[in-house]
């Protein structure tokens, strides 16, 4: 592995929990134009953001793909803090590499293929629908009735009943970290400290334009300490483990830091700011191995989106329970036919 890889790793902890840090608290650097707008655009009641991440390179080719790309269109409501909702549509479009098309296939042009479907969390449920499969279908190995149902069909998942169905008793499941506690040792670390740097100013379109570069010596300092923190929330047994492994990865840290950071050419961005209203983020990066380039835009502030469920969804009991035709089942007088898919407790459906 590439120690480049170390940079996208860094940049979602540091800005990730940034984010995190706006949601929950409002706190933010008053004196830093990108992260005061950061802080406007969590604190909204709601907004649309765009995202779009398209990569290719060597990397790829070597798997037959031209390129893939991640688009991602969604609409989010905070009004009610303890119920956030959000909905939109996912796409995911992997494209063949040409020569590689030109010596197994007649056709000259290569086809995408893009895997698509919505998705929503409404309510505390999380509602599917598929709209292509695309690549998926020959990976799948779903059967085409199945396919067929699943195509343009709302579903409702609920993990707790999942969790029941694969026999996961809540009062059996472990305690996680306390959350709160986790972000407010965060909020205490990150306070003060600067993280980007300005390196141009400009006008766009009646938009400040930013370019900023991540702050490597920022980083040095941050991710020991950040380490450090999370070590008190690790499990007493594992302590000893992450400790070890703690002390190895940062004996060379700075040093691998520093050779990544000379490789990647340090992480640069582009940030688009309109009022107090962040509108676009923007990362380029040409490099050998993969070419990256990712957009994000925000939009609609405060709008109402009207997030509702579907009102035709499934719920996955429906689905598994549709295509096992428990009418038909033959079952030993002892035993009667169960009116749920809970009820089939541990015994095991024989295979088609």
């Amino acid at each position: 592995m590439k120690l480049s890889i170390l940079l996208p790793i860094i940049v979602v902890v540091i800005v990730g929990g940034m984010i995190v840090l706006a949601l929950t608290s409002g706190y933010l650097g008053q004196d830093r134009p990108i992260e005061e707008a950061m802080e406007n655009l969590f604190s909204a009641d709601s907004f649309a953001v765009n995202m779009n991440l398209g990569l290719s390179g060597a990397a790829f080719n070597e798997q037959a793909i031209d390129s893939l790309e991640l688009i991602l269109d969604f609409a989010v409501d905070k009004k009610e803090e303890d119920n956030i909702k959000t909905q939109g549509a996912i796409d995911l479009v992997v494209r063949e590499n040409r020569e590689n098309m030109a010596a197994t296939s007649s056709k000259a042009e290569s086809e995408e293929s893009r895997f698509s479907f919505e998705l929503a969390y409404i309510n505390k449920l999380l509602y599917l629908k598929v709209l292509s499969l695309g690549f998926i279908d020959a990976l799948s190995g779903l059967s085409p009735e199945l396919t067929e149902m699943l195509i343009g069909q709302w579903i409702e998942i609920d993990i707790d009943q999942i969790k029941a169905l694969l026999g996961a008793a809540p009062e059996e499941e472990e305690a996680g970290p306390d959350t709160s506690a986790i972000i407010n040792d965060f909020k205490k670390l990150v306070e003060g400290k600067k993280f980007f740097l300005i390196k141009e100013e400009s006008e766009e379109e009646g938009m400040k334009v930013y370019l900023a570069e991540l702050d490597k010596e920022a980083v040095k300092k941050f991710i020991p300490e950040f380490l450090a923190m999370m070590q008190k929330y690790v499990p007493a047994e594992q302590k000893t483990q992450y400790q070890e492994n703690m002390e190895q990865a940062l004996a060379e840290f700075e040093a691998n830091l520093d050779q990544a950071w000379a490789e990647a050419g340090g992480v640069e961005f582009t940030a688009f700011i309109e009022g107090k209203w962040l509108r676009r983020l923007a990362y380029q990066k040409a490099a050998p191995e993969m070419n990256t380039n990712l957009t994000v835009d925000f939009a609609d502030f405060n709008q109402d989106f009207s997030l509702a469920a579907p009102a035709d969804a499934l719920t996955l009991e429906d689905l598994l329970m549709s295509q096992f035709n428990l009418d038909d089942l033959v079952l030993p007088e002892t035993l009667e036919a169960p009116e749920s898919i809970e009820d089939f407790g541990g015994f095991e459906l024989p295979e088609e």
